[in-house]
């Protein structure tokens, strides 16, 4: 009868350890991905908030050449040539993975001269719409927006 408990022993340990061990490797696993995904959140952050800088940084340098000429509506995608910054239409993704686009929409005045959506244009303010999209772990598009309001301060 001895010889029956040590064997059930010894089979209730190999299970207390493989589900140990299973326990360890899922906990690792989850960790790993939540690690990952946080990372691509803090970059695609990032991004967005450089669009918005270059928004700036186009505005600063022309407002007649760089902004009111951008078509409203239509989503224009950031491209650094070494030396400046510009719009184009031609896609491209940072690092391969990030798809970040610009989007500059009419702003409209009401009679109190406040922001409304309606009205008159206003055509020395627009709204800058930056968006971040990428493919997370589990292959679904993630996407991240940042809005702000560009105003024509330099009369450029």
């Amino acid at each position: 009868m001895k010889k029956g408990f040590g064997l059930i022993e010894v089979v209730v340990a190999a299970t207390i350890i493989t589900v140990f061990f299973v326990a360890i490797l899922s906990t690792y696993s989850f960790f790993l991905k939540t690690l990952l995904g946080g990372t691509q959140e803090v970059q695609a952050t990032f991004l967005l908030r450089e669009g918005a800088e270059v928004s700036r940084i186009l505005r600063d340098s022309s407002w007649s050449s760089n902004i009111v000429t951008a078509t409203v509506g239509t989503e224009y995608y950031l491209s650094w040539n070494g030396s400046a910054w510009a719009l184009t239409a031609t896609p491209s993704y940072v690092d391969g993975l990030f798809d970040r686009t610009v989007t500059f929409e009419s702003v409209y005045r009401d009679v109190n001269d406040d922001i409304a959506s309606s009205g008159t244009v206003d055509g020395d303010t627009r709204l800058v719409t930056v968006n971040v999209a990428w493919k997370n772990s589990t292959a679904a598009t993630t996407t991240k927006t940042l809005q702000t309001y560009l105003t024509n301060l330099y009369g450029n």
